[in-house]
């Protein structure tokens, strides 16, 4: 109690102190009890013996070291969770817990390629005085080759300058470069 104020010992340590157990088993139970105030469901399953204290641990190691947004993934399998932690041994479902969250995480890399692929978009303006302003966004790949591209023909194989920018192109190197590439 007096942690959450941020005075005296971790949640741990007084579990540890106050209930006769082993200090990892203090960080276990608190692991275990932040777990079940994400989930209604297990506490009471729990509580009525229909899963055991293995079963949350599971739980609580699946979905460690998940963001937020992952986590409240996971989470809303809640009841697809209970049925299979009922029906199956703490080692199994740890197992299930597993493969469903590297599926989250596969199916969230999926939607950021996609959302990216999407977003990619490239503005052209010419100026009063001639000159052109470009701008674009592109996926991760697309933009690597494009940048590539531009390395390569355009700026002599001159590196970038600190800030990304490409040096100044010399127009004659860079007509030759392009006649030379259809030769």
């Amino acid at each position: 109690m007096l942690k959450i104020s941020g005075m005296g010992m971790p949640a741990a340590d007084e579990l540890s102190r106050n209930q006769g157990c082993s200090a990892a088993e203090g960080r276990k139970r608190e692991r275990r009890s932040k777990t079940l105030g994400k989930t209604s469901q297990f506490g009471d399953a729990l509580a009525d013996g229909s899963v055991t204290a293995e079963h949350v641990d599971a739980l609580a190691n699946a979905t460690a070291r998940l963001d937020e947004s992952l986590a409240e993934q996971f989470f809303g399998h809640e009841s697809d969770l209970l049925a299979k932690a009922t029906a199956s041994t703490p080692e199994q479902f740890s197992r299930h817990c597993r493969n469903l969250v590297t599926k989250l995480e596969r199916d969230e890399r999926l939607a950021r390629n996609e959302r990216q692929r999407r977003d990619t978009c490239l503005t052209r303006k010419i100026d009063r005085d001639g000159m052109y302003t470009i701008h674009g966004r592109f996926h991760p790949e697309l933009g690597e080759r494009i940048w590539k591209a531009i390395h390569d023909r355009g700026a002599g194989g001159q590196e970038p300058t600190e800030s990304g920018a490409m040096p100044h192109f010399d127009e004659q190197d860079t007509a030759d470069r392009s006649e030379g590439a259809g030769q």
